[in-house]
């Protein structure tokens, strides 16, 4: 389940003074009930809209064993979510890859310039030592996408 949380704080005058800590408040807001395994979740603009996206990766379900460890899922996903007005409560979802990729517990995902082409692209935060390849996707339009790959 992906989660995106509202400051309830008021707006205050600049030159109020700073509210005590523990003043501020948040509420929930449900984004995906349905994605298996959330995992990580980082916001960026990626369509150069100033508006934030959640690109978010899932690593699936692990299966039950009675009496032993957990069968980990065998490929996770990554999707980005788009606001679809201006409060929290409706997002839409692309898939960036789904288990037919085959990529197992994809990693914390980032959100930065990596072709220097000035937009944003998504790529892993941080890479596992034991991958050889980097898979790296430019959204190229909506709801369009180029997969990027080096080795």
């Amino acid at each position: 389940m992906i989660t995106a949380l509202a400051s309830l704080c008021a707006a205050v005058p600049a030159d109020a003074s700073p509210a005590p800590p523990g003043a501020a408040s948040y509420s929930p807001h449900t984004v995906d009930a349905s994605l298996p395994g959330a995992a990580f979740a980082v916001a960026g603009d990626i369509e150069g809209d100033a508006r934030q996206e959640l690109v978010v990766t899932g690593f699936g379900r692990f299966e039950a064993v009675p009496g032993g460890p957990p069968i980990p899922p065998a490929a996770g996903r990554l999707a980005v979510y788009r606001q679809s007005g201006r409060a929290l409560g409706t997002w839409s979802k692309q898939l960036v890859f789904d288990t037919d990729a085959a990529i197992p517990f994809p990693n914390e995902p980032g959100v930065a310039d990596v072709d220097r082409d000035g937009d944003r692209d998504i790529g892993p935060r941080r890479i596992p030592s034991l991958r050889r390849t980097v898979r790296i996707s430019q959204l190229v339009g909506t709801p369009c996408r180029r997969p990027l790959e080096a080795s």
